[in-house]
């Protein structure tokens, strides 16, 4: 599955839902592998859910065997500079 940049937690569950339908899993399937709930990850996939811990979205995007990432909005977007992180990281602080 090729990236896919997402806005709000909807697109999220779209995502995710996509990605459990193009593996043949069903609801109870995925929810046993990343060890959630099924009623918690029908909420996740529609995205009605108000607030989900990020440890059990991590189950289930890694169960899914996709990969959550952060990117920095375009310049001017975003008065947070991320790579500030990354040459902070390298640099061993």
């Amino acid at each position: 599955m090729e990236s896919q940049p997402f806005h709000s937690a909807r697109q999220l569950g779209a995502v995710l839902r996509t990605a459990r339908l193009r593996r043949g899993w069903s609801q109870t399937e995925l929810a046993e592998r990343a060890d959630v709930d099924r009623p918690w990850l029908v909420k996740l996939e529609t995205g009605r859910l108000d607030n989900p811990t990020l440890r059990r979205v991590l189950h289930v995007v890694e169960s899914l065997g996709l990969q959550l990432s952060v990117q920095e909005l375009a310049k001017g977007d975003s008065s947070f500079d991320l790579s500030a992180l990354w040459s902070e990281e390298e640099d061993g602080r």
